[in-house]
């Protein structure tokens, strides 16, 4: 189910494009396509967002009614659709939020997340040329670090009086309430040397992760620049620029500015630039399970460029609770990837 935040911000632009704003709309007077998936009880949420955000949510319907003089397509719009409670298929990479006469359209607020995916597909699929797959992979650390995993497990399993006595045994056999106490005891006892002896456990296990994790990375590259450099390269330009076979639009609040983006389809961006190499490199700095990456690309110009991100993998529901997700984020504005052109942008509202 979509938040509040999004079905506000995303249908903040829908109202600019349909040349309309929260204090004027009437849900009646919707077009009855819309109302198909932005239901009243939708409407009544978005609602409390907006007295909550009022100048988010003007600044990104102004982007709307901006877009409408920039994109031809939306000078009459005959059709929009809100995509947000469907969910698309497994083979469409780029986000489609909303349909405007057949033209799809990204929404992404103050949000640096380019993709929330199992460690499995971030390190093993991705870098082997292949798109994720759902529901793919155990946990990770058993896969990458487990005598330290284990470690981690034995600094509380007295103190708890768990009878498993390995971790693999515990996580094939824990209860929730069992997870559940784990959260609890390490929430109560922060400033007890126990709580200090797990951190350090837990601090070791992450780099050890980390530094694993980066490896397979490399070494999945390495052996698909060999074998299959143009899928590789495909897959890694689908997931990193989130580019689809189709180009789309995309509407991103990043620094108190909303940028209305045209984004290239995977084809015409290829053939203007070419992707160099996707290195990878553990974050020896961090207390977590942080991997840096590094996109380098060039031009038709032999211009050479590049792009950061960053892994977190991490426990999303606690420790021990679940297995680690691997959540890729980027350090870079959307409208700086190449390739990406501006169409408009609109600094944030201070209008309430």
């Amino acid at each position: 189910m979509p938040t509040q935040k999004t079905i506000a911000t995303e249908v903040s632009v829908i109202l600019g494009l349909l040349n309309t704003d929260w204090q004027s709309v009437c849900y009646d007077k919707l077009p009855e396509e819309l109302k198909t998936s932005f239901s009243e009880d939708h409407y009544r949420q978005a609602l409390d967002f907006y007295r909550k955000e009022p100048s988010l949510c003007n600044s990104l319907t102004e982007a709307g009614k901006k877009l409408k003089l920039h994109v031809p397509e939306f000078s009459d719009i005959a059709k929009i659709e809100w995509k947000g409670p469907s969910r698309l298929a497994r083979s469409v990479i780029s986000s489609q939020d909303i349909l405007a006469n057949n033209i799809p359209i990204s929404v992404k607020v103050e949000s640096n997340v380019v993709y929330n995916l199992s460690p499995e597909n971030m390190f093993i699929a991705i870098p082997s040329g292949f798109l994720p797959r759902p529901d793919v992979g155990g946990n990770w650390y058993i896969k990458t670090a487990y005598d330290s995993f284990n470690r981690l497990y034995l600094t509380i399993k007295d103190v708890l009086g768990f009878s498993y006595d390995t971790v693999l045994e515990f996580e094939k056999k824990a209860s929730k309430d069992e997870r559940k106490r784990i959260q609890k005891f390490l929430k109560l006892n922060q400033k007890s040397s126990i709580y200090n002896v797990f951190m350090d456990a837990y601090t070791t296990m992450c780099q050890e992760v980390a530094r694993e994790s980066a490896h397979i990375f490399n070494d999945n590259i390495s052996l698909s620049l060999k074998e299959h450099p143009k899928a590789l390269f495909e897959v890694i330009a689908k997931i990193f620029l989130r580019l689809n076979g189709i180009p789309y639009l995309l509407v991103c609040m990043e620094k108190h500015t909303v940028s209305s983006l045209w984004v290239p389809d995977l084809t015409t961006f290829l053939k203007q630039y070419k992707i160099l190499d996707v290195v990878a490199q553990a974050d020896s700095t961090r207390r977590q399970s942080v991997v840096n990456i590094l996109l380098r690309y060039t031009d038709k110009n032999k211009s050479s460029g590049g792009l950061s991100y960053h892994v977190e993998i991490r426990w999303s529901h606690g420790k021990f609770c679940g297995n680690p997700e691997a959540k890729l984020y980027k350090h870079f504005l959307w409208k700086e990837v190449p390739g990406f052109k501006v169409l408009c942008e609109v600094e944030r509202s201070t209008r309430k």
